[in-house]
């Protein structure tokens, strides 16, 4: 549950590295000033590094008219950002849900919401992820999530975020 004064991001900056079986929730950015070039975004902003098995929900960004509440991607000169096997659900603002804008980079085998703004994304799933209780911050999803089996193994990533076995 973050708020910047004066940042491009209210949750996770990625300029390269890797971050893994996270959760990034309810973070909110209704600051329009940025010192980056295109933007600011509310729960993930990516200029390189990698983002695999994460949850990305309900992330607020004032007026966002270009989706980035959920994750802003672009190359930059620290690589190509790499996002993979994730959720991104319930992320935008409250007339306009959608959150992912993707200028650049890998983008696949991810579970998104209703909106989105993707260039060359491939094997992503418009559909419910079934959280089992998000209201009492209960993240884990349903055994008939869409999300259940969907995503690759990448990298070294072998277990998920309660240590089970991925992929299933």
């Amino acid at each position: 549950h973050n708020t910047p004064d004066y940042c491009r991001v209210a949750g996770v900056f990625v300029g390269k590295g890797t971050v893994r079986n996270c959760l990034i929730i309810a973070n909110t950015n209704t600051n329009t000033k940025t010192a980056y070039k295109d933007g600011t975004g509310a729960g993930v902003f990516m200029i390189g590094g990698k983002f695999y098995h994460n949850t990305v929900a309900g992330n607020y960004l004032k007026d966002d008219t270009t989706f980035r509440a959920g994750i802003y991607m672009e190359n930059s000169n620290k690589g190509t950002p790499d996002v993979q096997n994730n959720i991104f659900w319930d992320n935008g603002t409250l007339a306009m849900r959608g959150g992912c804008c993707v200028k650049k980079g890998t983008f696949v085998n991810n579970i998104i919401d209703n909106e989105v703004k993707i260039d060359g994304a491939t094997g992503n799933r418009k559909e419910d992820p079934q959280f089992i209780d998000p209201a009492n911050a209960d993240w884990r999803v349903n055994a008939t999530s869409p999300a259940v089996d969907l995503g690759d193994l990448v990298g070294d990533i072998t277990v998920d975020i309660r240590g089970r076995t991925r992929p299933l």
